[in-house]
């Protein structure tokens, strides 16, 4: 496996990966996450009709937009559910461009942490590498929304920004990891699960390692225990057991 961006290098193993669990869990927080989407700018667009606000209203026809072509998409190739998570976190995040300052600060603040964990579920189903894009553009959007929204450069808030985003890649990185090792260990366990019953049946394996792998061999599946003598005969049990399969070796 790659340390640094978590991918195995096996192939195939990778696909078994992403095909399992993880792409189920996607598929559900692609649902919820797109229904969220079309619920809340769906709202805005009826409120901005009434207002006359057509500024933020093609704004949020584009949204809409974009939220029915990732389903289509999604809807005919399945395999790039995880890109388009990463787009409507992107939207997501973008919405926070049409907050009204004149509305109460309460109301920004929970929908600006409503917003806020919606990023954290969905960063949480992407791979190490998809999830980095995803913090740097999310970092980004928060940096322009408080240029443009404010009055004043903080160099403490961007500074904050640059911490946050940090923490998050190392927490990520660490989520992903442990993930990947759970998927190895499972496979392991299944693996011997379903190996023991054939071992127990048919007890006549070598144990060997080559190239540094371990290695299970069936010698005969028609071997048979030989007889033992009852009598007293001073180890010539263990001498013919011996021979018998010094004689298997060497054939």
């Amino acid at each position: 496996m790659n340390k640094w961006f978590l991918v195995f290098h096996n192939q195939e193993l990778e696909d078994q990966f992403q095909q399992g669990l993880k792409h189920q869990i996607r598929k559900q927080v692609f649902v919820g996450t797109l229904i969220g989407l079309v619920i809340i700018v769906g709202y805005d667009l009826i409120a901005q009709i009434q207002s006359k606000d057509y500024y933020h209203f093609i704004f949020n026809l584009i949204f809409l937009g974009i939220a029915l072509i990732l389903t289509l998409v999604i809807w005919k190739k399945q395999y790039l559910i995880k890109y388009a998570l990463i787009i409507i976190n992107l939207v997501i995040a973008s919405v926070q461009f049409q907050l009204n300052p004149s509305i109460e600060q309460q109301y920004n603040y929970i929908f600006g942490q409503s917003i806020m964990a919606s990023h954290v579920i969905i960063i949480t189903t992407a791979d190490f590498k998809q999830s980095i894009f995803q913090i740097f553009g999310l970092a980004l959007i928060r940096s322009l929304i408080m240029y443009l929204k404010t009055t004043k450069i903080d160099l403490q808030m961007y500074f904050y920004i640059i911490i946050i985003m940090v923490f998050q890649i190392y927490v990520q990185y660490i989520t992903d990891l442990a993930q990947r090792k759970q998927f190895l260990l499972t496979i392991k366990e299944n693996h011997w699960e379903n190996f023991f019953p054939n071992l127990i049946r048919k007890p006549y394996y070598f144990f060997n390692f080559k190239d540094n792998i371990f290695q299970l061999t069936l010698k005969n599946e028609n071997l048979q225990f030989q007889k033992v003598k009852n009598d007293l005969c001073d180890g010539c049990n263990l001498r013919e057991l011996l021979r018998s399969q010094q004689l298997l070796f060497k054939s």
